[in-house]
């Protein structure tokens, strides 16, 4: 489906396929796409502030410069996504997969990722200041000069398993945590 720039906004598309479409710079503010399909869709630049995305497939789909602020994406589907320079503030993504999803750029500020998966994540220059982090995964994930400034529940056990953090923005007690247990994650590989 080519719905390119359409007004979709508060738009019921709850269990939707819509696997491939063309949604660049679609309105979905406030739409229903609880458990829809959008495997490989184009959301470039697509709007679904608070659009309630529950347990939505978003696999390999493209949210570059998407706006997401205070989306509800709890245990969405976003493995290897296109999040780059994607706004996701305050959005909810608690037990969403976000496995191999390219966040580069994305803010993620205060943003609820309770449990969520982050396994081999781009996070690179993202910002997450303030957000949930209890339970996250961030195994290899590239967090070089990720913000992790804030953050809540955020561990020197969840850090240690990142690919680096580089560059990264850390509250100073974490830092100097790392600092001694894992000096080799905040130094050029």
């Amino acid at each position: 489906a080519t719905l390119n720039h359409a007004d979709l906004a508060g738009a019921d598309l709850n269990g939707a396929n819509l696997t491939d479409a063309h949604l660049q710079g679609a309105q979905l503010s406030k739409a229903d796409l609880t458990g829809a399909n959008l495997t490989e869709a184009n959301l470039t630049g697509a709007n679904l502030t608070a659009a309630r995305l529950h347990k939505v497939v978003l696999l390999n789909a493209d949210l570059r410069g998407g706006t997401l602020t205070q989306a509800d994406l709890t245990r969405a589907n976003l493995t290897k996504a296109d999040l780059t320079q994607a706004d996701l503030r305050e959005a909810n993504l608690s037990d969403a997969t976000l496995d191999r999803a390219g966040c580069r750029h994305a803010t993620v500020a205060g943003a609820n990722l309770r449990g969520a998966n982050l396994r081999d994540a781009d996070l690179e220059r993202a910002d997450l200041s303030g957000a949930d982090l209890v339970n996250a995964v961030l195994f290899k994930a590239n967090c070089r000069g990720t913000n992790f400034q804030g953050a809540k529940s955020l561990t020197e056990a969840q850090l240690a398993k990142v690919a680096t953090l580089l560059e990264a923005q850390l509250d100073s007690e974490i830092r100097e945590q790392l600092a001694k247990a894992h000096p080799g994650l905040l130094e050029q590989p």
